[in-house]
């Protein structure tokens, strides 16, 4: 993980797909719950190199494992439902599907009460907006559940941040 935050992405996929396998062999000794919650970490790390280097495919196997993962395990889809969703988010920003990855990210936020997790999900649905739509900040005032001032007429800069530098940090505030 820390390879992979460090932008060393090659080295992150060798590391994790060489603890993963630890994971397997581990797992056929003993059947822990720390370990399945251990691998579904692993995985949402290594699904996110794998979108950046461009490995989409791969990347769908290994959200697959999770979703089988967290079938598995209530508890686990309890705690990792909102970081599925975001996964599949990415994904779909990767194949250029916006709509849906406005519709991923859009659960995922109705799902999360982890302040990390929700900046990411709205920084990420913003750049949904941003790069696919082409929307004004009525779409992302109304998935940030009204949180920011949006001006009635004007162009989409001042209507997304209308105080600058106050305008992005309120869509940024948890609910």
């Amino acid at each position: 993980m820390h390879s992979m935050q460090a932008g060393y992405l090659e080295k992150a996929q060798k590391y994790t797909d060489q603890a993963l396998m630890q994971l397997e062999k581990l797992k056929m000794l003993n059947s822990s719950p720390i370990l399945s919650t251990f691998q579904v970490i692993l995985l949402k790390h290594i699904i996110m190199c794998r979108l950046v280097t461009g490995h989409k495919a791969t990347a769908l196997q290994e959200i697959s494992q999770v979703c089988q993962l967290c079938q598995q395990s209530p508890r686990l889809f309890t705690n990792h439902a909102a970081q599925l969703q975001s996964l599949l988010g990415l994904y779909c920003i990767s194949v250029n599907c916006m709509d849906n990855a406005e519709a991923q990210f859009t659960a995922a936020l109705q799902m999360t009460t982890h302040q990390e997790l929700w900046t990411f999900i709205v920084t990420n649905l913003a750049s949904v907006y941003i790069l696919g739509r082409q929307q004004t900040s009525r779409d992302l005032n109304k998935a940030c559940g009204n949180t920011i001032y949006a001006h009635e007429a004007g162009s989409d800069a001042p209507e997304l941040f209308p105080s600058a530098p106050a305008g992005p940090h309120r869509c940024l505030q948890p609910p």
